[in-house]
């Protein structure tokens, strides 16, 4: 394959395009509590893709026909007559060594550049891959687990990842509605879980502050033991 032609070039770039799109998808719909949808994650790639690859062919060719059109025009001005031989002044023939050699640089370094990084990408792809595989488990979690349950494995994710502070309450705190929403439930079903945690001493309270007091049976609780 000719890694300089213009299709290559514009296949590789709309490709990362594509992917920078769909791992930004990801991230709007883990951040903001919406449902984009199967369709949305495959359409909107796809389409930036074809766009973005139509795109950049058109302006890697335009740079090549440019640079065509430019030595072109310098054989055409150079000739002195039909019968005569061409003659390039030092000067013109400097700077034409001088353009051509700068663009053929430009393009081997940024093809270098993405060879690179094709060990890059694959890592891009494997996280990727991770976090779509950790968004897939809480949809079946939703799905499959109880509220309780459901609470009971964000608490435990909330303190492994942002630690607690010296008296033992998790340093993140979070007001019920919040834990709601990240849980997929009502306010209310998340009040009402929580209280039924503290009264099975599985947790304390203290305002916004929570505190997991028995981590095991939290941990069973959360994978339905």
């Amino acid at each position: 394959m000719n890694l300089t032609k213009p299709s290559y070039i514009a296949l590789v770039g709309s490709l990362l395009l594509g992917v920078v799109v769909l791992f930004t998808l990801y991230l709007i719909e883990s951040l903001v509590p919406m449902d984009l949808g199967t369709i949305t994650f495959v359409l909107v790639p796809l389409v930036t893709v074809s766009i973005s690859f139509a795109i950049f062919t058109y302006f890697v060719s335009r740079s090549i026909n440019r640079k065509i059109k430019f030595i072109y025009d310098i054989i055409s001005h150079e000739r002195v007559s039909e019968n005569s031989e061409y003659r390039f002044s030092e000067d013109v023939l400097t700077k034409l060594t001088n353009d051509t050699a700068e663009w053929a640089a430009g393009q081997k370094q940024q093809i270098s550049q993405l060879q690179k990084q094709a060990m890059f990408r694959k890592e891009f792809l494997g996280n990727l891959a991770h976090e779509l595989k950790e968004a897939d488990d809480v949809i079946v979690n939703i799905s499959q687990k109880s509220v309780k349950q459901r609470i009971a494995e964000t608490l435990l994710y909330l303190e492994e990842n942002f630690g607690v502070d010296h008296d033992g309450f998790m340093i993140i705190q979070l007001s019920r509605e919040d834990i709601s929403n990240i849980v997929g439930t009502a306010t209310e079903s998340c009040i009402r879980m929580l209280s039924e945690l503290k009264k099975e001493s599985l947790i304390e309270t203290s305002g916004k502050k929570i505190q997991i007091s028995d981590v095991v049976k939290m941990r069973k609780l959360s994978e339905g033991i």
